[in-house]
């Protein structure tokens, strides 16, 4: 844990360099937090705190940073900033843990589902973004249903098909009627729909605020 900021904290898993190891780490800590606040959801029910993660990877300053007689230990670099950005997209989405498909390269063992390429403000690319939904000892049937009947309505969003996507995501929500990702996109295909995209993939969001 590196410093606390109002009610969140910014934690890091260093290397030398780039390696699977710090990514697995972070994403492990990411599911047991996940799995920790449901817990005490279960024990203490009046209580419906919810958790929102971002994780991404990349070179950054870790030390003392500062001036004028006021330093602190801290991280500093885009990496940060991003993590910050994809922390703050679970609101959207309504997720807990979210990281960019550069964190979860080489890494297996994971439940995961791609949900859409944002391009954040400030950014001149857009970044792929999953969910982290569970490890594959711990995913239920349930989830993995979800996940592989996101996974198609995404492929079919893909293809620009707005209609027909926005068909499969609603018939998800009768399902699933909690699930964030599935609404966010059925309420996108919706809009599209009716105004097509001028240009960029289907799959590529821009987000106007932070």
């Amino acid at each position: 844990m590196i410093e606390f900021r109002a009610d969140g904290v910014m934690c890091a898993w260093t290397a030398e360099s780039s390696c699977v190891e710090p990514r697995y780490n972070a994403l492990l800590a990411g599911i047991e937090a996940v799995e920790a606040i449901a817990g005490f959801q279960k024990r203490y029910a009046q209580f419906s705190h919810s958790l929102r993660i971002g994780i991404e990877d990349g070179m950054a300053y870790v030390g003392h940073a500062g001036g004028g007689g006021h330093f602190v230990y801290s991280i500093v670099g885009d990496c940060a900033n991003t993590a910050a950005r994809i922390e703050s997209l679970n609101k959207k989405l309504k997720t807990q843990l979210l990281v960019s498909a550069s964190v979860l390269a080489g890494v297996g063992g994971l439940l995961c589902r791609f949900v859409g390429d944002f391009r954040f403000v400030g950014k001149t690319e857009p970044l792929s973004i999953y969910e982290v939904v569970a490890s594959d000892e711990q995913a239920s049937d349930a989830q993995i249903q979800l996940c592989q009947q996101f996974g198609a309505a995404m492929k079919v969003l893909s293809t620009g098909d707005w209609n027909k996507a926005g068909d499969m995501f609603a018939e998800i929500l009768t399902e699933f009627p909690s699930d964030g990702p599935s609404r966010f996109h059925l309420e996108r295909c919706r809009r599209c729909s009716a105004v097509p995209l001028v240009s960029d993939s289907p799959l590529v969001i821009h987000l106007d605020s932070k």
